[in-house]
């Protein structure tokens, strides 16, 4: 069986709107959301943020050569694939309008405590192959996602501490 990324797939359709998932089993925390938004944005201070008002905050850092896009979920929360593909498509069209500046976008998915399931984590391996952007999941506290970023501004990269590494440069 052969496959193409230029055929649509499950998830391309969900993004079109041609089918619907069930998003009531999980749901982001959204006052954990802002909680948690207001420590990021203290935190990162010395850098370009701006906070993207909605249903739940979502926070863009502006680096030299990176985009990145956080989305703080709340404490304890277990991403499935719908919700990670709830929080992308309501996302998108930021993505889409910070595409034109050359820089590459990263998204960190925040939740302190939390779980990537195994279907959030297909999907958004996708989702990271589709659009051209690279996806973290950070389940410790802000200081975690504070190295994310500095590390991403000094390197390029990011290596986490268990030695698993995930060089953004390769995916770019």
């Amino acid at each position: 069986m052969s496959y193409s990324l230029a055929e649509p797939s499950i998830i391309d359709k969900v993004m079109k709107g041609e089918i619907k998932l069930n998003y009531k089993n999980v749901k982001i925390k959204e006052e954990e959301s802002w909680m948690l938004a207001g420590e990021i944005v203290k935190a990162l201070e010395k850098y370009g943020v701006e906070v993207i008002d909605g249903d739940y905050p979502i926070i863009v850092v502006y680096l030299n050569k990176f985009l990145i896009i956080i989305v703080p979920l709340g404490k304890k929360l277990s991403v499935t694939g719908e919700l990670s593909l709830e929080i992308f498509e309501k996302i998108s069209n930021i993505i889409e309008k910070l595409k034109d500046n050359n820089k590459k976008i990263v998204i960190i998915y925040f939740s302190p405590g939390g779980k990537l399931l195994l279907s959030a984590y297909l999907f958004l391996g996708y989702l990271i192959e589709k659009h051209d952007v690279g996806i973290l999941f950070v389940n410790g506290g802000v200081d975690e996602v504070l190295e994310v970023i500095e590390k991403l501004g000094i390197k390029g990269s990011f290596a986490p501490e268990e030695e698993d590494y995930v060089d953004l440069k390769a995916i770019s």
